[in-house]
């Protein structure tokens, strides 16, 4: 009943999950289409004619500084030098505008130059609203009865010149994908706008504002140029009824899938736990004998698995013919330490956990097939001996599963200074001494506390292993000591404390007599050392 309560509550989270997800998801979506993807619109639109308004400001701008001795003089004289008129057409030419260029001398008549003539007569009565009694450059919008003008004067010590572009000039020139903009003075009045959907007819694009913002049938943005304000406006891509209707469409569609995903979760579910459990009875079926490999074939990790298992069964076979027929002691001791390290049992209880976590935490069985499948991978190499940091790289991995294991009631604690990681080991050396540790140290505590420590001291490699089990008599270390010195001389392995034994050999294979381990006194619990002449 408990696993069935967890299975039901990692679904349960599974959908839920899912489902938030969804939400989110479609969230983003209405946010994206409905918003995003027109104001996107809209505001290129602004920048594009913000930009051409900058540009035609900043040209005439600087038109009427770079020429202000020849425009002071034309305006002493009563006419325009020849250089200063070949540079007003040039101007004209460069930003592709028609515009006209008046003349107000102090002192007698006005005169005007344009590329067509035109008659701009009534604009003198609009001298006091373009501010013409300020000193320096200004500019302005204004409009009167027939047309929006862009007006830019320039005064100085004998006259203004002012230069009139028509709206309409501008607007020839903005070329948007999509939508129009219009621009309203500080009062908020339209002056003038580009937009077909009112032709040119300001008063009904003043009433139309209003209504057509509100209901959401289109974007406008805006931005402030001088007194006035420039606005443009896209057309949505979506209204809001056909949005209504598009999710709705989404959320069914949602609904369906998750339903499908549903079904899906189940089957894969009931398809794992089949495939562990038949795994698991072949592992017992080889450790009792009566497999020689194991045969199953899937197409997730669990394949994997399966693959280093009958690699991890083939090398003892290996390794046990050729201690058959050498009988060279180094050999047997590597057989037997590679058995020690993953006997069935360990396999078993691993891929159970695995079996369980799969169904309360996906994430956890993830991360113990990956843990496994390195271990198994690095313990059927053809390496003998490897750097001793790169072999704790996998200790942490093998506590890591114990800790799994131990429902988080289990910590460790690994220190090693960076000269010792230099040093050759015999692969997964510390493997067997870390189970023995947390094999009798469950049976004084439900806590348990692993420490590793790991330095050079002097020419020697210095390695305490320390948990918290009961503490053990001085006598029974000494008695401890005696045993495995004799034990580990000897040309067959005792059952009893073969983890210590065979760990004590390998590293004479590479380290000859230079070895010692053994049990020290320690406050804490138990502790096993382990010295290394180098």
């Amino acid at each position: 009943m408990l696993y069935s309560h967890k299975i039901y509550k990692g679904i349960f989270k599974k959908v839920l999950g899912f489902l938030i997800l969804t939400l989110l998801g479609l969230s983003g979506l209405y946010v994206y289409i409905y918003y995003a993807v027109d104001f996107k619109e809209a505001r290129t639109n602004l920048d594009a004619v913000y930009n051409e308004f900058a540009l035609i400001d900043t040209s005439f701008k600087d038109f009427l500084k770079e020429n202000e001795k020849e425009i002071e003089s034309g305006l002493e004289k009563g006419k325009a030098s020849q250089s200063l008129v070949n540079s007003y057409y040039s101007l004209a030419n460069e930003l592709g505008i028609d515009y006209q260029i008046d003349f107000y001398p102090t002192k007698g008549n006005d005169f005007s130059y344009s590329k067509k003539k035109r008659d701009y007569k009534s604009f003198r009565s609009y001298q006091n609203i373009m501010g013409l009694d300020r000193d320096g450059i200004s500019t302005t919008f204004f409009r009167d009865r027939k047309d929006f003008v862009y007006v830019l004067r320039g005064k100085y010590k004998n006259g203004q010149a002012v230069l009139y572009i028509p709206g309409g000039n501008i607007s020839r020139k903005i070329r948007l994908k999509a939508g129009g903009f219009y621009i309203t003075d500080h009062y908020g009045r339209v002056i003038f706008n580009d937009l077909a959907l009112v032709e040119n007819n300001l008063d009904r694009l003043n009433k139309l504002r209003p209504d057509f913002l509100d209901k959401g049938t289109y974007i406008e943005e805006a931005m402030d140029y001088g007194d006035y304000q420039v606005h443009t406006i896209v057309k949505r891509t979506i209204s809001n009824d056909q949005f209504i209707y598009i999710l709705s469409l989404i959320f069914l569609g949602g609904f369906l899938i998750l339903a499908f995903l549903l079904v899906s979760i189940r089957g894969f579910i009931e398809d794992s736990t089949a495939v562990i459990a038949r795994l698991n009875e072949e592992i017992d079926m080889v450790a009792e004998g009566e497999l020689d490999r194991i045969d199953i074939r899937t197409d997730d990790e669990i394949n994997s698995i399966v693959k280093n298992i009958n690699k991890l069964i083939d090398s003892k076979k290996i390794l046990l013919d050729k201690n058959v027929r050498l009988k060279y002691v180094n050999k047997y001791n590597e057989f037997k330490m590679l058995e020690s390290q993953f006997n069935p049992h360990f396999l078993y209880n691993t891929l159970e956990l695995i079996s369980i976590t799969m169904y309360i935490d996906p994430k956890i069985s993830d991360r113990l097939i990956q843990d496994l499948n390195e271990i198994l991978r690095y313990s059927i190499n053809d390496l003998s001996f490897i750097r001793l940091d790169e072999d704790i790289f996998y200790i942490y991995k093998f506590l890591d599963i114990e800790k799994i294991k131990s429902e988080d009631k289990f910590k460790y604690q690994i220190e090693i200074d960076e000269e010792s990681g230099e040093v050759l080991v015999p692969k997964l050396f510390l493997q067997p001494i870390l189970e023995n540790s947390l094999k009798y140290a469950r049976k004084s505590t439900s806590n348990l506390d692993l420490k590793i420590q790991i330095k050079r001291k002097d020419k020697d490699l210095l390695i305490r292993i320390r948990d918290n089990g009961k503490k053990l008599a001085k006598t029974e270390i000494e008695r401890l000591n005696s045993y495995l010195e004799v034990e580990s001389k000897k040309d067959y392995i005792s059952m009893k404390h073969h983890g210590l034994i065979n760990t004590y050999n390998r590293l004479r294979m590479l380290y000859k007599d230079k070895v010692w381990i053994g049990f020290v006194d320690h406050d804490e619990g138990v502790c096993v050392e382990i010295r290394i002449g180098l």
